[in-house]
């Protein structure tokens, strides 16, 4: 995400530049086509000075210069604002992921938690019915003892 926003800053930066250069351009196309009308109205030679001429080639290839860098942080920022979508989809599709892992663990929870309680449940069945079979024990050694006859011996 900083390299895109670096990208774009520069980018800014850039468009700025280009106007201020076109708008240097048009300022000295203006000074320029007043020169040669005033040469013209003075009735003298308006034979193209070769400083003249310089200065509109090199305007001339700086203007063109600065709108290829601005072609190609064009593409650049586009290619970047690409990324930062497709990065922003897979956040956004892991977050569903995130949260639908989230109720999964949550179910799972409560249904551990139910097993515990059906184990415990249990537990206490299973002694509670160990108890029964323990005071049935002792009762039928109680009752098998009173029940018992003395030997005879002849």
């Amino acid at each position: 995400m900083r390299e895109y926003h670096d990208l774009r800053s520069r980018y800014t930066l850039l468009e700025e530049t280009t106007a201020e250069s076109y708008t240097r351009l048009q300022d000295y196309t203006t000074g320029l086509e007043r020169r040669i009308a005033e040469g013209s109205a003075a009735g003298a030679d308006s034979a193209p000075s070769p400083r003249l001429a310089q200065d509109l080639q090199d305007l001339r290839q700086e203007s063109c210069q600065l709108m290829q860098r601005a072609n190609d942080f064009k593409v650049s920022l586009r290619v970047m604002e690409a990324s930062r979508d497709a990065a922003l989809l897979e956040r956004q599709r892991i977050q569903g992921d995130l949260d639908e892992a989230a109720i999964r663990n949550d179910q799972q929870a409560r249904y551990i938690d139910l097993l515990r309680e059906d184990r415990q449940n249990l537990q206490a069945d299973l002694r509670a019915a160990n108890d029964r079979a323990a005071a049935m024990g002792s009762d039928v050694t109680r009752s098998s003892s009173g029940n018992s006859c003395p030997r005879r011996t002849n």
